[in-house]
């Protein structure tokens, strides 16, 4: 039995079980806070409002690891929350590099599923900055519309296979 479980989880884990006072932030139905709410059943925060909820005092988090950094920011500015740093780095760079592109293109690709938190988030981020977002699973998804772009930039969620990522790069650049 080889256990698959990501890394930055496993860690997470212990310091939920660890932390003082603890609280976990995140989307009460993502499976990553059900895996955390298995080792240690805490109250979960969505929301800054939630935050304020909380009975009085001062907590720390444990947060899903592909939370939205936005949201984390407005329950962290609440400051009775202290969020252990528990954001998963691989989702961190691609949506710093997303930041980096996305004023010198057109449009925006994101290779990922629907139900992967940190490829929505891209898609969230994307749709912010006003780009056109196209969310593709597949190589065979992509959309027509897609090439009445100039300049289009490609990103992924962390779990996007790379032989996904190079498929569907390489059938833009085929049609481009």
């Amino acid at each position: 039995i080889c256990d698959a479980t990501c890394p930055v989880v496993l860690r997470n884990m212990e310091r939920l079980r660890q932390a003082d006072n603890p609280v976990i932030i995140g989307q009460r139905c993502h499976a990553e806070v059900q895996a955390l709410l298995g080792c240690r059943n805490v109250p979960v925060v969505e929301s800054a409002e939630e935050s304020e909820k909380l009975p009085e005092g001062k907590y720390q988090a444990v947060v899903q690891t592909t939370f939205s950094e936005n949201e984390l920011a407005s329950i962290r500015d609440k400051g009775r929350i202290e969020p252990l740093n528990t954001i998963c780095m691989a989702s961190e760079e691609r949506r710093k590099a997303l930041r980096t592109i996305i004023g010198d293109v057109d449009a925006i690709v994101v290779v990922g599923d629907s139900i992967s938190a940190n490829t929505m988030e891209l898609v969230s981020i994307s749709r912010s900055y006003g780009k056109p977002t196209f969310l593709i699973s597949s190589d065979a998804d992509i959309d027509e519309e897609l090439f009445c772009y100039n300049r289009i930039g490609l990103t992924a969620g962390a779990s996007a296979p790379d032989s996904l990522v190079d498929a569907v790069r390489r059938k833009i650049e085929e049609h481009g």
